[in-house]
């Protein structure tokens, strides 16, 4: 018989482990979740995150940046986009045109020669343009240039943030270059 208080003292013993362990996960549970709590509560109460609030700034520059670049009231057609670079700090600004000129003009990029019909006729050629840069400071960071009819840009780069110089042959090598910008 005197096994039987052994075996009792044992099982009392895993009872009361038993217990503590669950006591412990119990603790650590509940630190867990009130942890949890204090980050659900400080989310509600920040008005919102920098992040926003440099992109709205920075869409709001660009925007201003556009009207008074001399680009509005011309005749092409524009498309302009805004992206906040947290990791640079900077309004990176794109504005995409497609314009026309008659044939016999060689025109410099942005400089409106005749007043003339958005449309091309088969007297004109269409030039595709798409310029990045900063919308606060002016800083270029690319360009891109092509006759529609052309097989390669006449002029395509892209000025990384180290400062190197990439030279791009279409337009999709100059969004590869432009997404280190637009990340």
């Amino acid at each position: 018989m005197p096994k039987i208080p052994q075996m009792r003292d044992v099982v009392i013993a895993a009872l009361v482990m038993a217990v503590g362990l669950l006591g412990y996960l119990l603790h650590s549970m509940g630190a867990s979740l009130a942890d949890q709590q204090r980050q659900i509560e400080d989310l509600g109460t920040k008005p919102r995150t920098p992040g926003l609030e440099q992109q709205e700034k920075c869409a709001n520059q660009a925007e201003r940046a556009f009207n008074n670049g001399g680009w509005s009231g011309t005749r092409a057609s524009y498309n302009i986009a805004s992206h906040y670079n947290e990791k640079l700090n900077k309004c990176v600004m794109v504005v995409s045109s497609s314009e026309s000129y008659p044939k016999q003009v060689r025109p410099p990029h942005g400089i409106i020669l005749a007043p003339g019909n958005k449309r091309p006729t088969p007297e004109s050629e269409v030039i595709l343009s798409s310029t990045m840069f900063d919308a606060f400071s002016g800083e270029d960071f690319g360009i891109f240039i092509k006759k529609l009819t052309a097989a390669e840009p006449s002029e395509c780069h892209v000025t990384l943030p180290s400062g190197e110089e990439r030279y791009c042959h279409s337009s999709d090598e100059f969004d590869k270059f432009s997404k280190v910008y637009l990340q």
